[in-house]
């Protein structure tokens, strides 16, 4: 019998410092809460569409965004996808944070 198991996702966090990047549009960040816990989260950015690894153009969409965000950079996150009821889809089908990003130098 295989084991199976339901992931625990903490809370959206709203900040995080990227750790770095995955591809052109997925990033994973470094995210804190109030009482010094810290965990990994994999973001997939809300509203890019980068090439996939090995096809081309993913290694200049992959460059452009670290150059854009460098690892290390402190970033705000926002959840703009809003499911027919109005509730925030935070997570897409591979349990990624679902979110655009920003810093004070991308304002």
């Amino acid at each position: 019998m295989a084991a199976c198991y339901t992931p625990v996702y903490r809370p959206a966090p709203e900040h995080g410092v990227i750790t770095r990047w995955v591809d052109g549009d997925t990033c994973e960040i470094q995210c804190s809460s109030g009482d010094g816990l810290t965990w990994h989260e994999k973001v997939r950015l809300y509203g890019v569409y980068a090439p996939e690894i090995g096809e081309s153009g993913a290694d200049d969409a992959t460059k452009d965004m670290t150059n854009s965000f460098p690892p290390g950079s402190e970033v705000h996150l926002e959840y703009p996808e809003r499911k027919r009821d109005g509730s925030i889809v935070w997570r897409d089908a591979f349990g990624r944070l679902l979110a655009t990003i920003s810093n004070n130098q991308s304002k």
